[in-house]
């Protein structure tokens, strides 16, 4: 299937351009993949892992043949169960201000975010999560987007690793 012929929504192109090329990138909470799969098709990723815990997502992305030369892998679990480590960027959108802190706090805590760029966008609860101090995580934010006619608020972190 070829997923360049699509068109991305403003948010989600907007999600995607903000992304770090060249690594991983990890479309967590994915719903139906359109994100990671047309990033898939653009080969600026090594490699691009789709995660939902809806199985019935997950089935029909694992049965979706992609044309294409960036390995694209799926993972069924809650996003903040990922057990594996977790770099180049992350990409959450369509979920709750307060489940995409759950999910960063959950992976960080557990040793496996080590990903250098946070690309979010809540379905609600936007101005909570920025007033949560993800510093502690040294997880910094780097600018944001606001919300607009085109697009929900957007913002996009930044990890600081120690020297």
């Amino acid at each position: 299937m070829n997923f360049l012929n699509m068109t991305l929504s403003t948010r989600l192109g907007t999600l995607l351009e903000h992304c770090e090329k060249g690594g991983a990138l990890w479309d967590l909470c994915c719903d139906h993949g359109y994100l990671g799969l047309y990033a898939a098709q653009t080969g600026c990723f090594s490699e691009i892992i789709l995660n939902d815990c809806v199985s019935e997502l997950i089935d029909k992305l694992s049965s979706k043949v992609i044309l294409s030369q960036t390995p694209v892998r799926t993972l069924c679990c809650p996003a903040e169960a990922i057990a594996e480590v977790v770099t180049g960027s992350v990409c959450i959108a369509g979920v709750g201000g307060e489940k995409i802190y759950h999910i960063l706090s959950s992976l960080e805590q557990s040793g496996v975010l080590q990903a250098n760029c946070i690309v979010v966008c809540p379905e609600k609860d936007a101005e909570w999560l920025l007033r949560q101090n993800l510093r502690d995580y040294s997880i910094h934010l780097q600018f944001q987007i606001p919300h607009n006619h085109t697009t929900r608020w957007i913002a996009v972190y930044h990890r600081l690793h120690a020297s």
